[in-house]
Protein backbone atom coordinates (compact mmCIF):
# COMPACT_ATOMS: atom_id res chain seq x y z
CA UNK A 1 0.00 0.00 0.00
CA UNK A 2 1.06 3.57 -1.14
CA UNK A 3 -0.89 5.94 1.09
CA UNK A 4 -3.34 5.81 3.75
CA UNK A 5 -6.65 4.92 2.69
CA UNK A 6 -5.53 3.07 -0.06
CA UNK A 7 -6.65 -0.81 -0.82
CA UNK A 8 -5.89 -3.52 -2.72
CA UNK A 9 -8.68 -5.75 -3.58
CA UNK A 10 -7.56 -9.50 -5.34
CA UNK A 11 -10.00 -12.10 -6.63
CA UNK A 12 -7.52 -14.50 -8.07
CA UNK A 13 -5.88 -16.70 -5.39
CA UNK A 14 -3.43 -13.58 -4.65
CA UNK A 15 -1.84 -13.64 -7.67
CA UNK A 16 -0.06 -9.98 -7.63
CA UNK A 17 -1.36 -9.67 -11.64
CA UNK A 18 -4.65 -9.50 -10.28
CA UNK A 19 -4.45 -6.65 -7.57
CA UNK A 20 -6.94 -3.93 -8.70
CA UNK A 21 -6.03 -0.87 -6.57
CA UNK A 22 -9.22 1.73 -4.98
CA UNK A 23 -9.41 4.24 -2.29
CA UNK A 24 -11.67 4.20 0.27
CA UNK A 25 -12.87 6.88 3.12
CA UNK A 26 -10.23 8.79 5.05
CA UNK A 27 -9.95 8.24 8.42
CA UNK A 28 -8.17 10.52 11.07
CA UNK A 29 -5.07 8.52 12.46
CA UNK A 30 -6.59 9.03 16.03
CA UNK A 31 -10.08 8.09 15.39
CA UNK A 32 -8.56 4.87 13.72
CA UNK A 33 -6.07 4.05 16.67
CA UNK A 34 -9.54 4.77 19.30
CA UNK A 35 -11.67 2.44 17.05
CA UNK A 36 -8.87 -0.09 17.79
CA UNK A 37 -8.67 0.27 21.34
CA UNK A 38 -12.60 0.18 21.47
CA UNK A 39 -12.69 -3.24 19.26
CA UNK A 40 -10.18 -4.76 21.62
CA UNK A 41 -12.14 -4.13 24.22
CA UNK A 42 -15.30 -5.48 23.36
CA UNK A 43 -13.85 -8.66 21.61
CA UNK A 44 -11.07 -9.76 23.91
CA UNK A 45 -10.92 -13.07 22.87
CA UNK A 46 -10.07 -11.99 19.29
CA UNK A 47 -7.01 -10.76 18.31
CA UNK A 48 -6.56 -8.80 15.39
CA UNK A 49 -5.78 -10.64 11.85
CA UNK A 50 -3.26 -9.49 9.37
CA UNK A 51 -2.10 -11.48 6.64
CA UNK A 52 0.85 -11.39 6.08
CA UNK A 53 1.16 -13.05 2.08
CA UNK A 54 4.16 -15.38 2.07
CA UNK A 55 4.99 -15.85 5.38
CA UNK A 56 5.00 -19.37 6.69
CA UNK A 57 2.30 -20.18 9.19
CA UNK A 58 3.04 -21.27 12.58
CA UNK A 59 1.65 -24.93 13.33
CA UNK A 60 1.21 -23.78 17.20
CA UNK A 61 -1.67 -21.39 16.17
CA UNK A 62 -3.20 -23.97 13.80
CA UNK A 63 -2.78 -26.95 16.03
CA UNK A 64 -4.89 -25.12 18.88
CA UNK A 65 -8.16 -24.90 17.22
CA UNK A 66 -8.39 -28.63 17.04
CA UNK A 67 -10.13 -30.16 19.67
CA UNK A 68 -8.08 -33.54 20.96
CA UNK A 69 -9.20 -36.87 20.72
CA UNK A 70 -12.46 -35.46 18.50
CA UNK A 71 -12.39 -36.81 14.32
CA UNK A 72 -9.38 -37.20 12.28
CA UNK A 73 -8.27 -33.87 10.58
CA UNK A 74 -4.94 -32.82 8.60
CA UNK A 75 -4.57 -29.31 9.04
CA UNK A 76 -2.78 -27.44 5.66
CA UNK A 77 -2.04 -24.05 7.07
CA UNK A 78 -4.14 -20.65 6.79
CA UNK A 79 -6.38 -19.93 3.99
CA UNK A 80 -6.15 -16.75 1.65
CA UNK A 81 -9.08 -15.76 3.32
CA UNK A 82 -10.69 -13.47 6.39
CA UNK A 83 -10.74 -16.05 8.74
CA UNK A 84 -9.12 -17.06 11.84
CA UNK A 85 -9.69 -21.22 11.10
CA UNK A 86 -6.63 -23.32 9.09
CA UNK A 87 -7.50 -25.20 5.85
CA UNK A 88 -8.73 -28.59 6.65
CA UNK A 89 -9.00 -32.08 5.11
CA UNK A 90 -11.19 -34.71 7.30
CA UNK A 91 -9.93 -38.11 7.47
CA UNK A 92 -13.82 -40.08 7.30
CA UNK A 93 -14.54 -43.41 6.63
CA UNK A 94 -15.64 -42.19 3.55
CA UNK A 95 -14.56 -43.95 -0.01
CA UNK A 96 -11.29 -41.91 -1.07
CA UNK A 97 -10.49 -39.89 2.08
CA UNK A 98 -6.65 -39.97 1.29
CA UNK A 99 -4.62 -36.61 1.11
CA UNK A 100 -1.64 -36.63 -1.74
CA UNK A 101 0.88 -33.56 -2.04
CA UNK A 102 2.05 -33.06 -5.53
CA UNK A 103 5.33 -30.60 -6.27
CA UNK A 104 9.07 -30.37 -5.86
CA UNK A 105 8.14 -27.98 -2.99
CA UNK A 106 9.88 -24.33 -3.48
CA UNK A 107 13.48 -24.07 -5.18
CA UNK A 108 15.97 -23.19 -2.24
CA UNK A 109 19.80 -21.29 -2.57
CA UNK A 110 22.63 -23.25 -0.52
CA UNK A 111 23.14 -20.12 1.86
CA UNK A 112 19.44 -21.70 3.32
CA UNK A 113 20.49 -24.47 4.69
CA UNK A 114 17.11 -26.07 3.60
CA UNK A 115 16.99 -28.98 1.11
CA UNK A 116 14.84 -29.26 -1.42
CA UNK A 117 10.92 -30.15 -1.20
CA UNK A 118 11.20 -28.48 2.50
CA UNK A 119 7.70 -27.48 2.25
CA UNK A 120 6.82 -30.57 1.35
CA UNK A 121 8.56 -31.74 4.39
CA UNK A 122 6.75 -29.05 6.61
CA UNK A 123 3.17 -29.92 5.18
CA UNK A 124 3.33 -33.57 5.74
CA UNK A 125 5.06 -32.80 9.75
CA UNK A 126 1.67 -30.83 10.15
CA UNK A 127 -0.32 -32.71 8.69
CA UNK A 128 0.83 -35.78 10.95
CA UNK A 129 1.08 -33.69 14.09
CA UNK A 130 -2.51 -32.82 13.15
CA UNK A 131 -3.83 -36.00 12.86
CA UNK A 132 -2.08 -37.21 16.46
CA UNK A 133 -3.45 -34.69 17.83
CA UNK A 134 -6.98 -35.09 16.57
CA UNK A 135 -7.80 -38.56 16.50
CA UNK A 136 -8.39 -40.85 19.67
CA UNK A 137 -5.34 -42.72 21.06
CA UNK A 138 -4.33 -45.51 19.72
CA UNK A 139 -3.97 -45.72 16.41
CA UNK A 140 -0.76 -46.42 14.29
CA UNK A 141 1.52 -44.18 11.64
CA UNK A 142 3.26 -45.81 9.33
CA UNK A 143 6.30 -43.78 7.91
CA UNK A 144 7.69 -44.73 4.52
CA UNK A 145 10.68 -43.33 4.40
CA UNK A 146 11.92 -42.54 0.86
CA UNK A 147 13.88 -39.27 1.62
CA UNK A 148 17.40 -38.35 0.50
CA UNK A 149 19.82 -38.01 3.36
CA UNK A 150 19.24 -34.19 3.59
CA UNK A 151 15.48 -34.64 3.26
CA UNK A 152 15.65 -37.17 6.01
CA UNK A 153 17.23 -34.90 8.53
CA UNK A 154 15.45 -31.59 8.00
CA UNK A 155 12.01 -33.78 8.31
CA UNK A 156 13.69 -35.08 11.83
CA UNK A 157 11.03 -38.02 11.71
CA UNK A 158 12.43 -39.28 14.93
CA UNK A 159 11.63 -36.24 16.53
CA UNK A 160 7.67 -36.50 15.34
CA UNK A 161 7.38 -40.02 15.79
CA UNK A 162 8.23 -39.08 19.95
CA UNK A 163 5.53 -36.20 19.34
CA UNK A 164 2.98 -38.94 18.21
CA UNK A 165 3.82 -41.02 20.57
CA UNK A 166 3.06 -38.42 23.44
CA UNK A 167 -0.23 -38.48 21.93
CA UNK A 168 -0.98 -42.26 22.66
CA UNK A 169 0.28 -43.41 19.49
CA UNK A 170 2.16 -46.08 17.52
CA UNK A 171 4.52 -45.20 14.97
CA UNK A 172 6.86 -47.14 12.90
CA UNK A 173 9.78 -45.65 10.61
CA UNK A 174 10.08 -47.77 7.49
CA UNK A 175 13.24 -47.05 5.44
CA UNK A 176 13.60 -47.21 1.70
CA UNK A 177 15.34 -50.04 1.87
CA UNK A 178 12.50 -51.98 3.60
CA UNK A 179 9.61 -50.28 1.77
CA UNK A 180 8.41 -53.30 -0.27
CA UNK A 181 8.89 -55.67 2.22
CA UNK A 182 6.52 -53.25 4.63
CA UNK A 183 3.92 -52.54 1.78
CA UNK A 184 3.77 -56.94 1.18
CA UNK A 185 3.15 -57.17 4.94
CA UNK A 186 0.53 -54.48 5.12
CA UNK A 187 -1.63 -56.23 2.28
CA UNK A 188 -2.18 -58.92 4.91
CA UNK A 189 -3.17 -56.76 7.68
CA UNK A 190 -5.73 -55.25 5.28
CA UNK A 191 -6.88 -58.80 4.30
CA UNK A 192 -7.55 -59.49 8.19
CA UNK A 193 -8.88 -56.00 8.89
CA UNK A 194 -12.29 -55.52 10.51
CA UNK A 195 -14.04 -52.07 10.45
CA UNK A 196 -12.77 -50.70 13.35
CA UNK A 197 -12.53 -46.95 15.27
CA UNK A 198 -8.71 -47.06 15.46
CA UNK A 199 -7.12 -45.63 12.39
CA UNK A 200 -3.75 -46.51 10.76
CA UNK A 201 -2.34 -43.51 8.46
CA UNK A 202 0.50 -44.81 5.81
CA UNK A 203 2.76 -41.69 5.57
CA UNK A 204 4.99 -41.31 2.00
CA UNK A 205 7.81 -39.58 2.50
CA UNK A 206 9.26 -38.61 -1.11
CA UNK A 207 7.18 -41.71 -2.50
CA UNK A 208 9.06 -40.76 -6.15
CA UNK A 209 12.15 -42.36 -4.85
CA UNK A 210 10.75 -45.62 -3.79
CA UNK A 211 12.42 -47.63 -6.18
CA UNK A 212 11.19 -50.78 -7.40
CA UNK A 213 7.98 -50.39 -5.85
CA UNK A 214 6.10 -51.89 -8.80
CA UNK A 215 8.26 -54.97 -8.90
CA UNK A 216 7.10 -58.09 -7.86
CA UNK A 217 7.91 -59.14 -4.60
CA UNK A 218 10.27 -62.77 -4.65
CA UNK A 219 8.17 -64.45 -2.68
CA UNK A 220 4.48 -63.64 -3.08
CA UNK A 221 4.73 -62.04 -6.92
CA UNK A 222 2.46 -59.21 -5.42
CA UNK A 223 3.74 -55.70 -6.46
CA UNK A 224 3.90 -53.29 -3.60
CA UNK A 225 2.14 -50.74 -5.76
CA UNK A 226 -0.54 -52.65 -5.51
CA UNK A 227 -1.01 -52.52 -1.94
CA UNK A 228 -1.01 -49.02 -2.05
CA UNK A 229 -3.85 -49.38 -5.05
CA UNK A 230 -5.93 -51.85 -2.21
CA UNK A 231 -5.28 -48.83 0.70
CA UNK A 232 -6.84 -46.48 -2.05
CA UNK A 233 -9.57 -48.34 -2.98
CA UNK A 234 -10.80 -50.09 0.84
CA UNK A 235 -8.41 -48.29 3.35
CA UNK A 236 -10.71 -45.38 4.70
CA UNK A 237 -13.68 -48.21 5.38
CA UNK A 238 -10.96 -50.19 7.32
CA UNK A 239 -9.66 -47.35 8.99
CA UNK A 240 -6.79 -46.83 6.67
CA UNK A 241 -5.86 -43.63 5.07
CA UNK A 242 -2.82 -43.06 2.33
CA UNK A 243 -1.26 -39.49 3.04
CA UNK A 244 2.03 -39.17 0.53
CA UNK A 245 3.99 -36.71 -1.52
CA UNK A 246 5.14 -37.66 -4.58
CA UNK A 247 7.38 -34.44 -6.37
CA UNK A 248 5.50 -34.58 -9.62
CA UNK A 249 2.18 -35.88 -11.00
CA UNK A 250 3.85 -38.25 -13.42
CA UNK A 251 5.22 -39.71 -10.42
CA UNK A 252 2.34 -40.20 -9.22
CA UNK A 253 0.44 -41.15 -12.52
CA UNK A 254 3.37 -44.37 -12.74
CA UNK A 255 2.27 -45.46 -9.72
CA UNK A 256 -1.65 -45.02 -8.84
CA UNK A 257 -3.07 -43.61 -12.08
CA UNK A 258 -2.04 -46.61 -14.17
CA UNK A 259 -4.94 -49.05 -12.36
CA UNK A 260 -7.85 -47.88 -13.91
CA UNK A 261 -10.05 -48.93 -10.98
CA UNK A 262 -8.87 -46.66 -9.00
CA UNK A 263 -8.23 -43.74 -11.16
CA UNK A 264 -9.69 -40.32 -9.86
CA UNK A 265 -10.61 -42.09 -6.06
CA UNK A 266 -8.30 -39.87 -4.32
CA UNK A 267 -9.92 -36.87 -2.96
CA UNK A 268 -7.50 -35.01 -1.49
CA UNK A 269 -4.69 -33.33 -3.41
CA UNK A 270 -2.09 -30.21 -2.27
CA UNK A 271 0.13 -28.38 -5.25
CA UNK A 272 3.57 -27.42 -4.26
CA UNK A 273 5.26 -25.19 -6.91
CA UNK A 274 3.71 -27.59 -9.24
CA UNK A 275 3.40 -27.12 -12.67
CA UNK A 276 -0.17 -26.18 -14.91
CA UNK A 277 0.35 -29.40 -16.39
CA UNK A 278 0.03 -31.37 -13.38
CA UNK A 279 -2.67 -28.97 -11.55
CA UNK A 280 -4.49 -29.10 -15.41
CA UNK A 281 -4.50 -33.44 -14.96
CA UNK A 282 -6.34 -33.34 -11.25
CA UNK A 283 -8.20 -30.25 -11.42
CA UNK A 284 -8.74 -29.78 -15.47
CA UNK A 285 -8.58 -27.53 -17.85
CA UNK A 286 -10.16 -24.37 -16.14
CA UNK A 287 -8.36 -24.02 -12.95
CA UNK A 288 -5.57 -21.77 -13.53
CA UNK A 289 -2.44 -21.73 -10.63
CA UNK A 290 0.91 -19.70 -10.18
CA UNK A 291 2.47 -20.70 -7.07
CA UNK A 292 3.93 -18.31 -4.87
CA UNK A 293 6.45 -19.21 -1.62
CA UNK A 294 4.82 -20.93 1.09
CA UNK A 295 1.86 -21.30 -0.34
CA UNK A 296 -0.07 -24.14 -2.21
CA UNK A 297 -3.06 -25.62 -4.25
Amino acid sequence: LRYRGEAVFNRESGNPESNRRLTIAYAAPGFCEELRRQRALDYPSLRPMVFLGGQPTDPQESLSVITPGSNPVALLGMPVAVTQRPTSFAMSAEPGRHLVLIGPGYETEPSDGLPAGYEALATLQTICLSLARSTPAGSRFVFLDALSTDQHDAAALTYLAMAIQQRGHDVDIVSRSDINRRLVELNGRLNAAQVSNSRTFVVGWGLHRAVGIDNPDPISAERPVDVLHRVIKDGPVLGVHLIAWWNSYKAYEQHIETNFSIAGLVQGFAFLRAPQADVTNVMGPFVEWRAEPNRML
